[in-house]
């Protein structure tokens, strides 16, 4: 529309090469800045983890807490001499809700005589 009223019905070869120019520029400005928008919320990291952070009332919920991830971490780092009666073939991560109420005989261990031992606390 702006190029019919600038040059009227008949503009020259010249005319007509700056308005391919001008309407070829704009195109490429549209792809940039859609190429841009793609990526507005894409940052570039170093890929480390960052450290998740918690919310307490005080110090001591802050120390309620870490003992509590102690003894979890502890928990699922619990190497028992026993050999588990069906060791790795429960689908639930260890000691979670669903794994105590689908399986909860994945961590039974079996003593010398083959017999399976669970505790429940």
């Amino acid at each position: 529309m702006k190029h019919a009223k600038q040059f009227g019905e008949d503009p020259s070869d010249q005319e007509r090469q700056f308005m391919a120019n001008e309407i070829g520029k704009y195109i490429d400005d549209c792809y940039e800045h859609e190429r841009l928008e793609k990526f507005k919320d894409v940052y570039v990291t170093d890929h480390s983890p960052v450290d998740p952070k918690y919310v307490t009332g005080g110090e001591e919920e802050d120390l309620d807490y870490f003992e509590y991830q102690k003894s979890l971490d502890a928990y699922h780092a619990d190497d028992t001499k026993q050999k588990a009666a069906a060791s790795g073939t429960s689908k639930y991560e260890k000691g979670s809700l669903m794994q105590r109420i689908m399986d909860p005989l994945a961590d039974a261990t079996r003593d010398e005589n083959g017999s399976i031992l669970h505790y429940v606390s």
